[in-house]
């Protein structure tokens, strides 16, 4: 690192007795009378102000001064270190945002669109006893929450997040040791080709892709990897792990395909390949922008309106044809345990739950969900809103429906291998 120093030649110092300087001085004299030589010689201009290249190093390699002490280093730029499962275009909005409203400087270092999160949490962890990131952003919760059980995230309060809601930061959004915030969120959705399922063959819940009409042409990201496996999860949270296990056993009868990517299964619903799939809600707004004959739909909740208690067929497939409501899997941030930059951490998590990131985030091309209410209820943004504005929400634990993830991507290996 070059150590910046403000330290000039006086001019007073360089003077007619030069020459007698030379031949008996000190070493530092004789190394500043040649460098005034060497610029009368070479033209350079500014009299004693072009010395500055000429200046005697100490054997360290840092500036001398005139006491013979080595300077005090200028601190280092302030910087933090992200790492984030978000795509990329958003990544760069909020750091652009970030760095222009606090002058701190943030490297980002993300994941492909195959692993996304589960290759980042693989790094955390791998790092633990010395970590490189600062924060912890990602795109979806479970992830997070994996990280906060194994005790490699920081309790942090956000006294501005908190203070920001009426009532505080929602219950469902926030981590109940404090490690994490969730902000956000996108939907859970069925996404299917607008020109080849007529609206009498539309799937009204997940139940209905297993049924023989969609055998072959029905898709889903690899669960081992971002939020499908979150999905099942809390299906098996909700439903029960038999009411999953009998579904995916029908979806593999069904000749269900499995994509890198929640995008991969939008593309090849709008190709034709695939009539409908499972995916998020950001992914069929980029395919709408590529012009691809794709829309979606959100799981109804029929279980609002009739007591669980009062089905008779739950735990069993025919269980998850009574809507729970769209799942909606928040965006999660947090401060690593042992960050080097405790203090800008916390300024980014503060920012990331702000109005103003909400706001970037709603009208991005994710068009993430607001948790504020005026977001909520602007008209300009109904067509994005509605599994807030008119929707009941599914209601769920994401901390116990985390529970879940391994006996339910087990039940998904084992049913994919019978097959």
């Amino acid at each position: 690192m070059t150590i910046e120093s403000n330290t000039s030649v006086p001019t007073a110092r360089i003077e007619p007795t030069l020459h007698s300087r030379m031949n008996g001085g000190s070493r530092r004299s004789r190394v500043l009378g040649m460098c005034l030589i060497c610029a009368l010689l070479i033209g350079v201009p500014g009299g004693a102000g072009g010395l500055g290249g000429c200046e005697e190093k100490s054997p360290q390699g840092a500036r001398g001064s005139e006491t013979g002490k080595e300077p005090s280093p200028q601190p280092a730029p302030q910087s933090l270190i992200v790492y984030t499962s978000a795509d990329d275009e958003v990544i760069k909005a909020v750091v652009d945002m970030f760095e222009k409203d606090t002058g701190i400087k943030v490297e980002w270092s993300g994941d492909t669109e195959q692993t996304k999160t589960t290759g980042l949490v693989q790094r955390v962890i791998a790092e633990k006893e010395a970590p490189r990131a600062d924060v912890w952003w990602s795109s979806e919760p479970f992830g997070t929450i994996r990280l906060a059980r194994e005790g490699l995230l920081e309790a942090y309060r956000s006294k501005t997040a908190e203070s920001s809601i009426p009532g505080g930061w929602p219950s469902q959004y926030r981590a109940t040791d404090g490690t994490w915030y969730g902000f956000s969120p996108r939907a859970r959705v069925i996404v299917y080709n607008t020109l080849k399922v007529r609206k009498e063959e539309m799937p009204r819940t997940i139940h209905d892709l297993a049924h023989p009409r969609f055998k072959g042409r029905v898709g889903i990201a690899r669960p081992q990897f971002g939020t499908t496996g979150g999905h099942l999860a809390v299906l098996a949270h909700v439903y029960g792990e038999p009411a999953l296990e009998a579904w995916m056993k029908a979806m593999v009868e069904n000749r269900v395909k499995q994509f890198d990517g929640n995008m991969s299964v939008v593309r090849a619903v709008g190709t034709g390949e695939l009539l409908v799939g499972l995916t998020d809600t950001d992914d069929v707004w980029a395919g709408q922008r590529n012009k691809w004959p794709v829309d979606l739909i959100y799981d109804p909740n029929d279980i609002a309106a009739s007591p669980m208690a009062s089905f008779k067929g739950w735990g069993k497939i025919e269980s998850l044809a009574l809507g729970a409501g769209p799942l909606l899997l928040p965006n999660t941030v947090a401060v690593v345990k042992g960050a080097k930059n405790q203090e800008h951490a916390r300024k980014f998590v503060d920012f990331m739950l702000s109005e103003k990131v909400e706001n970037l985030l709603l009208n991005s091309g994710s068009h993430n969900l607001p948790l504020r209410e005026r977001h909520i209820r602007d008209s300009r943004n109904a067509m994005y809103t509605i599994p807030v504005r008119t929707m009941q929400p599914m209601a769920v634990d994401l901390e116990r429906a985390a529970d879940q993830m391994e006996p339910a991507l087990r039940l998904f290996e084992a049913a994919t291998q019978e097959k």
